[in-house]
């Protein structure tokens, strides 16, 4: 196997990594707010609200997040400041992933045995150019499992403060 092809399995495989656990934490997102509002019925509720046909994004879920923390934990988001820049950056990055374009051995070469390799993926309608270093990539795969910790957190503290839908 070339350097390039073995660069390119890297690659593929951190996305891959990468992408599978952002869903993870986009669906725990999903989870506690649905858990504020009626805990006995969380699946039905992500169901119907999340449904992919209502096309609500995983930047307005981080918002709708982050408006629940305020208003039922705020003492939560205090403690934990960072917790929606993570996710924010988490999605980010998560983006860029989804929307990559396939990678051409070819182009790879420059980057043998570098920290870092260079992707272009579609942003707003765009085609984009970036570089990726594979040290930021682990340090978001990090902050994945302590935004995980930290939403978990929330949705059980959130399902102790549970007020029905019409509050």
């Amino acid at each position: 196997m070339s350097n390039e092809e073995k660069l390119r399995l890297r690659i593929v495989d951190t996305k891959s990594n990468f992408l599978a656990a952002s869903t993870g934490i986009e669906s725990l997102v999903e989870s506690a707010i649905s858990k504020h509002f009626d805990p006995s019925r969380t699946k039905i509720f992500v169901n119907v609200v999340f449904h992919n046909d209502n096309e609500i994004s995983f930047s307005k879920k981080i918002k709708m997040f982050e408006r629940l923390l305020t208003l039922a934990l705020p003492d939560f988001l205090k403690d934990n400041p960072d917790l929606i820049n993570m996710l924010n950056r988490i999605r980010k990055l998560r983006n860029k992933f989804a929307h990559a374009m396939d990678l051409n051995p070819d182009e790879l070469s420059p980057f043998i045995e570098k920290n870092y390799f260079q992707m272009a993926f579609y942003e707003n309608g765009e085609v984009k150019k970036e570089n990726f270093v594979f040290n930021d990539i682990a340090k978001r795969n990090e902050e994945i499992g302590i935004s995980m910790s930290l939403i978990q957190q929330a949705s059980y503290l959130l399902t102790l403060k549970h007020h029905p839908l019409e509050e």
